[in-house]
């Protein structure tokens, strides 16, 4: 049987306040402890369904943020968004903190930050949006033997899935690799 890791985890609303030091100081939230079977081999949505089933919450409803708490000098919050992130951190956490596995989370309702986000959209002619090309292509000039398009791409395309891709071809693909890792994480579960 794999082992059980049990997490600290502080939750709720709020503003993250720091302490004399420059640390962060967690005191104002509620927390609680929450075990989980093999953590370190987890990918990270695995990491969110687990978050958000041990609280109650509808993952359908609500998203998580995920907030890793780490000694850098003083206590910082590291932000968890990936499978990579998480995993690195539980093993710098097995060893550096000798095994505090410590967690920030706050949880957000889908629907309010979506209204939220239209919201602050500042659309002056709708006519001109629904023309707009999704995948228009990145136009390059060829500066010093390098293409300025390529110094364009290379800043836009890092490799992560944050919503903020140029192209929609990179967020299919990243989708589909999260879906492999996600298949990969059950695989993992039910031999558990």
């Amino acid at each position: 049987m794999e082992d059980t890791v049990n997490f600290l985890i502080y939750y709720g609303p709020g503003e993250v306040t720091y302490d004399q030091y420059g640390g962060v100081d967690l005191g104002a939230f509620a927390y609680c402890t929450a075990p989980a079977i093999a953590p370190g081999r987890r990918n990270i949505g695995w990491v969110r369904d687990w978050l958000t089933g041990s609280f109650g919450m509808d993952r359908q409803s609500y998203d998580v943020v995920v907030q890793a708490l780490e000694w850098n000098g003083v206590w910082q919050l590291k932000p968890i968004n990936r499978t990579r992130e998480w995993r690195q951190w539980f093993q710098d956490a097995s060893t550096a903190s000798g095994g505090q596995f410590i967690l920030f989370v706050q949880f957000t309702n889908r629907d309010m930050a979506a209204a939220l986000a239209l919201s602050q959209l500042q659309v002056e002619e709708p006519q001109e949006i629904a023309s707009l090309e999704v995948n228009e292509a990145v136009q390059t000039e060829e500066v010093g033997g390098a293409s300025a398009g390529s110094e364009l791409a290379a800043e836009y395309v890092d490799g992560q899935a944050d919503g903020g891709e140029v192209r929609a071809e990179l967020v299919q693909t990243m989708e589909i690799d999260d879906q492999a890792a996600l298949a990969e994480g059950a695989k993992i579960e039910a031999a558990v």
